[in-house]
């Protein structure tokens, strides 16, 4: 799961820049589409089961405490009337989420660094024992499972086999598995 929670916070990562140009042009609906963009982060992490939800609730709240009368302590005095005050609250909230989800994407990154090492020595174990000559096949999850078994039967790497089994979920060994060899570990598989 930690794959698709990478994958998630980085789409929504990627919607932050359009949201900011925005609030730079003035734009009167920036604050309704922050919400927005809150409420939908906020079910997707829901799905996935992040405690990162509960912030996305928490800044949508704050947004909507705005538009009810409440200020910021960090709003100056300028950005305290009430258009400006939701705007000015709406920034802060779209920054203080897009540094959690950073902080969580750099937090999986270095999880999955020390796995991709070592499924890939597992995986240069494997190739070394018994040459790995599947060729690819659709749909692709299958033949990463096949790959993976594989890798189960090579003597040279059951302790890293037994290892990576109990850090990695089938999703996220999948995924590790896909980007190695779609940075070509195994040669050219892609057909």
């Amino acid at each position: 799961m930690l794959g698709i929670l990478r994958e998630s916070l980085l789409a929504r990562l990627g919607q932050v820049s359009a949201l900011v140009d925005l609030y730079r042009n003035g734009q009167p609906d920036f604050a309704a589409k922050v919400i927005d963009w809150l409420g939908a982060a906020e079910a997707e992490l829901q799905r996935l089961r992040s405690p990162l939800a509960a912030l996305c609730a928490a800044e949508r709240a704050r947004l909507l405490a705005t538009a009810d009368g409440f200020r910021d302590s960090q709003l100056t005095n300028a950005e305290r009337r009430p258009r400006r005050a939701v705007r000015a609250t709406a920034a802060l909230s779209l920054g203080r989420v897009a540094d959690a989800f950073r902080a969580k994407v750099v937090e999986i990154d270095s999880r999955l660094d020390v796995l991709r090492e070592k499924l890939a020595q597992m995986i240069a174990l494997g190739s070394v024992a018994n040459a790995l000559s599947l060729q690819p096949t659709e749909p692709r999850s299958i033949w990463l499972r096949l790959i993976w078994e594989h890798l189960g039967t090579v003597a040279e790497g059951q302790a890293l086999f037994t290892y990576l089994s109990a850090q990695l979920g089938p999703t996220d060994r999948e995924y590790l598995l896909n980007e190695i060899v779609e940075n070509g570990v195994l040669g050219n598989p892609t057909p």
